[in-house]
């Protein structure tokens, strides 16, 4: 990951760390960025200074010594909150409902400003956050069964407060105890609170909610002193962000969403990307192209935003749907990538569809699956005005980053086969970018497009699009 330092000088923001907002002082931390690293220091019974993150197993044998509960540093899986599957969670909590000291709710309301100014990443990453689970001692089965209870598959998931999470497995393990478990998040928006050389601290927004995405697992993780350990592991999506302190999306769309919005890669260049996502996608479309269908299904679990990209600096633009039909995979294989998100109407750089791909190459057996369902209609004429007219907005906002990415502009046709047609186009180098749905069907069809940055204060537009157009209708939120 990259990220740019804002500034370099010592600065203190005051973080809740667990759970309950309103619980008072003991939740409430000091932690201060530095270029020497972390330090997070309880206002109330310090227990231990902790500063870089090699310290934290140091800090945790002198706890545990001294008789403290490291553990509560975690998150207790009793209060972590549950929106079972098919259900619509409840708006989210705001700040002013809820009862609390004066001095705790100033500290949650300068956190929560901070967050909003400090640099987030610029493309989604994995993350891990401790959970705790009493009583201790239970068994790993035991505890992956509580996990599996608690949580279940497609359930929406709130962690109370704001907390805090690490790419490094250490804190995390070390904060949930040795009778843990870990909570491994796809994060689509973090504050980024401190950071030394490759290691990073987030903090995830207030009562993050999250969707389970799989059955827990028994994951095996390795720690900074050589050591293995397993822990019962969670995989998690964000659905929800900083910029939204009360209801899901309510504060950039005005509608509400439960799930994460699915992603236009306009990516074509590695040199865009971080070496870590560059190597990956490469690896994604490297077993594509082999039909290795294992393989891609597995990698595409690990970076789920990847199942509509194509390989960095290649020329076809196949993603690995297209690769599947190509190579005449499985009806099961196509089928799940379909499951996963992928778009029967995406096309490559000679304009074919997967279903044109796949009947080129005389895949019989692949044509019906393949076959765009169309769950809307605009003609296909106002559809490619409106593309024309919202690309017109995009280089309007950011054509310098368009251009020295080389970015592939978002096209609208996948739009047509969604349930919920709404994507999200993330611009490198503008921390931010543009979230766009159409409204209504036929010549009366409207494209709706939020931008902003998360750098630049009220940068936020509003845009209109049919086919005559644009229109800014809205300006200066975020």
């Amino acid at each position: 990951m990259r990220f740019r330092r804002v500034a370099e000088k010592r600065t203190e923001l005051h973080v809740v760390r667990l759970t309950d907002l309103g619980a008072g002082s003991r939740d409430l931390y000091r932690v201060y960025p530095g270029p020497e690293g972390m330090t997070f220091l309880p206002v109330e019974e310090p227990m231990a200074e902790v500063g870089a993150w090699e310290r934290v197993r140091e800090c945790s044998r002198r706890a545990e010594e001294a008789g403290s509960d490291w553990r509560r540093f975690g998150i207790p899986l009793e209060v972590v909150g549950v929106f079972g599957p098919g259900t619509t969670p409840p708006p989210k909590r705001r700040l002013e409902e809820i009862e609390m000291p004066a001095e705790v709710r100033e500290q949650i309301e300068s956190t929560l400003s901070a967050a909003q100014k400090v640099p987030h990443p610029e493309e989604p990453l994995r993350v891990l956050v401790g959970l705790r689970i009493e009583p201790a001692g239970l068994s790993i089965d035991r505890r992956l069964q509580l996990v599996r209870e608690r949580l279940p598959v497609g359930a929406t998931v709130e962690i109370t407060g704001l907390v805090s999470a690490s790419p490094m497995p250490d804190p995390p393990i070390y904060a949930a105890g040795a009778y843990g478990a870990m909570l491994d998040i796809y994060l689509r928006d973090g504050a980024l609170i401190g950071y030394e050389n490759d290691e990073v601290d987030l903090l995830l927004p207030m009562d993050c909610r999250c969707r389970v995405e799989a059955e827990p697992t028994a994951a095996r993780y390795e720690i900074r002193d050589g050591g293995t350990l397993v822990r019962p592991t969670l995989r998690l999506t964000q659905i929800d962000s900083f910029t939204d302190t009360s209801s899901p999306r309510t504060t950039l769309s005005g509608t509400s969403s439960a799930v994460a919005e699915p992603q236009w890669d306009g990516v074509t260049k590695s040199a865009t990307l971080s070496s870590r996502v560059a190597e990956a996608r490469h690896t994604l479309a490297d077993a594509a192209k082999d039909y290795d269908w294992d393989r891609v299904i597995a990698l595409l679990e690990e970076q789920p935003e990847a199942v509509n990209s194509s390989r960095p600096d290649g020329a076809s633009r196949f993603a690995p749907l297209h690769q599947a039909a190509h190579g005449g995979a499985p009806v099961a294989v196509v089928e799940r990538l379909l499951q996963m998100g992928a778009w029967r109407t995406l096309r490559t750089s000679r304009g074919e569809r997967a279903v044109d791909v796949a009947r080129r190459k005389g895949h019989q057996h692949l044509l019906e699956v393949l076959e765009p369902v169309y769950r809307r209609r605009v003609p296909a004429d106002t559809l490619r005005r409106m593309q024309g007219h919202f690309h017109d907005v995009i280089r309007g906002r950011a054509e310098d980053l368009i251009e020295e990415h080389s970015l592939r502009l978002p096209e609208l046709e996948h739009l047509l086969e969604m349930i919920q047609p709404k994507v999200w186009f993330p611009v490198p180098g503008m921390y931010g970018g543009f979230s766009y749905w159409l409204e209504g069907e036929g010549d009366e069809a409207q494209l709706v497009a939020l931008s902003w940055s998360r750098v630049v204060g009220g940068s936020g537009q509003r845009h209109v699009v049919d086919a005559q157009g644009s229109s800014l209708v809205e300006k200066g939120f975020v």
